[in-house]
């Protein structure tokens, strides 16, 4: 029976020997899936890693481009702003100019009526000057016509006071 103990200690032992390295073989097994969990988190880690690098690459690019297109966009604005004022300048010389040539050309239309109007004036006044010469020259006639009514009435009355005596005396 010793034997027998022995074997079945032996067996016992063997079978324990072997519970051990089944437990082994399983913690074997799972530091296998956590070395390869690492490495697909590392693996995963560098990918994001690298992604990230190129978002930040590509953010740099962006954050030169929006600052280029600013500088460009404050560029075009100041050429614009530019462009306007030489335009309104250009616009208020022209206005400016036309306006100078409708005061220069009102200014002739007005010195051409006012030129009309006193050389009618002046026809007026000539036409009133010669008037009134003609209206001396009449009142001299007057004068002179009733001078000769008083004297003819003057001869009249004397004629008529002579033609009396002589019908009194006739008479």
């Amino acid at each position: 029976m010793n034997q027998f103990q022995e074997a079945a200690d032996a067996i016992r032992r063997a079978a324990k020997q072997h519970e051990a390295f089944v437990a082994a073989a399983a913690v074997l097994d799972r530091a296998g899936s956590f070395e390869q969990a690492a490495e697909e988190a590392e693996r995963r880690t560098q990918a994001a890693t690298a992604s990230l690098n190129q978002v930040r690459a590509e953010l740099a690019e962006a954050a030169v481009a929006v600052t280029n297109a600013k500088a460009e966009a404050a560029e075009v604005l100041a050429t614009a702003a530019r462009q306007a004022i030489a335009i309104v300048a250009e616009a208020q010389e022209k206005a400016k100019a036309e306006a100078d040539e409708i005061k220069a050309h009102a200014k002739q239309k007005a010195q051409a009526t006012s030129n009309a109007a006193q050389a009618q004036a002046n026809k007026a006044a000539e036409k009133v000057q010669m008037l009134q010469v003609e209206a001396q020259a009449l009142e001299a006639q007057v004068a002179s016509l009733t001078e000769a009514i008083e004297a003819k009435q003057a001869q009249f009355d004397q004629l008529s006071a002579d033609l009396q005596a002589l019908r009194a005396k006739l008479g």
